[in-house]
């Protein structure tokens, strides 16, 4: 049930962080800003004294971008990265007292996903097997903090343009550990 419990916990802060991150347009990203180009392309008339203020405004906004969001990529990925580990301390500690079925019996998984339990008929493994697929497995939790990359790497969010490239190179360094995690937790199978 503890297992559970922070799989739980540590998805939803997963789900918090990817909300910030996959803001439509982009987090902090306002209209005023995206759209910039577009008005000048149109030759818009510009408010007379407001364009100075916008363009502070502007700056203000990338600056604050260029502050909080690496701080979310990287916390996001250091959420993910401690559940990893925890789940791997979790799972020694619970072969440790010999009660490892009991991690993967229907007590300790979420009730939404029991059906999918079953044993198919061809003799193929049911989705709880895969270690990728269960939350109470170190590398589902590996292969969740492999998905920022993408997320970072997608160009409707605008995230890596927040990024410097020193936070850029401490965040592929991250995701390079994390891949080799992975990788350690698949062959460990």
């Amino acid at each position: 049930q503890i297992g559970k419990t922070v799989a739980e916990a540590a998805d939803r802060a997963r789900e918090a962080f990817i909300s910030v991150m996959t803001h439509p347009g982009g987090w902090m990203m306002g209209d005023d800003t995206k759209n910039d180009n577009t008005k000048r392309a149109n030759n818009a008339p510009d408010m007379e004294h407001g364009e100075e203020e916008q363009e502070q405004r502007k700056a203000e906004m990338r600056m604050l971008r260029s502050l909080c969001l690496p701080r979310v990529v990287l916390a996001l990925h250091q959420v993910l990265d401690q559940t990893a580990d925890w789940m791997e301390a979790f799972l020694d500690d619970a072969r440790a007292y010999g009660v490892d079925s009991l991690l993967l019996s229907s007590d300790a998984r979420d009730d939404d996903n029991k059906e999918e339990d079953v044993d198919n008929d061809d003799g193929e493994e049911s989705v709880h097997d895969d270690p990728l697929q269960s939350p109470l497995s170190p590398a589902y939790w590996h292969k969740m903090a492999m998905y920022i990359a993408e997320i970072v790497a997608n160009d409707e969010y605008e995230l890596s343009s927040a990024f410097t490239a020193e936070d850029l190179k401490r965040f592929m360094e991250l995701m390079a550990e994390t891949a080799v995690k992975l990788l350690h937790c698949s062959s460990a199978k």
